[in-house]
């Protein structure tokens, strides 16, 4: 039983590196998962974190690879531990290649709108 546990552990570290250099090779920034123990010492870290300046500053951000998909649970954890940022949860679907996130509608309503704002600020210039 404890090679299953240590398994899970593994291969959720593993997805949540994933996670990281996913977000990295996208936005160029420094992107690492947060080892548990220093989700503690620092208030507001979430499983996977920009260094230093990036629009990836403003989610917390979970990474979620479990056979079971619990997505109220892991969404309201995020959301406790969010304070003010956006809560998100990455997660993959079980036996699928399939990653997807969760962000409440008013969250996506909000970015939303700041691109838009910015798209038409942009296209004036």
């Amino acid at each position: 039983m404890a090679s299953k546990g240590k398994s899970a552990q593994l291969k959720g570290k593993k997805f949540e590196r994933d996670v990281a250099n996913y977000f990295k090779k996208e936005f160029g920034v420094e992107v690492r998962r947060t080892p548990s123990q220093e989700r503690w010492k620092i208030k507001n870290q979430g499983d996977v974190n920009a260094m230093g300046e990036s629009v990836l500053n403003r989610f917390h951000i979970e990474a979620k690879n479990h056979e079971t998909v619990l997505i109220k649970e892991w969404y309201r954890k995020a959301k406790d531990d969010a304070h003010s940022r956006i809560p998100v949860v990455v997660f993959k679907i079980p036996q699928t290649s399939i990653i997807l996130c969760t962000l409440s509608i008013e969250h996506l309503t909000r970015t939303l709108v700041e691109l838009d704002g910015y798209l038409a600020k942009e296209n004036k210039e």
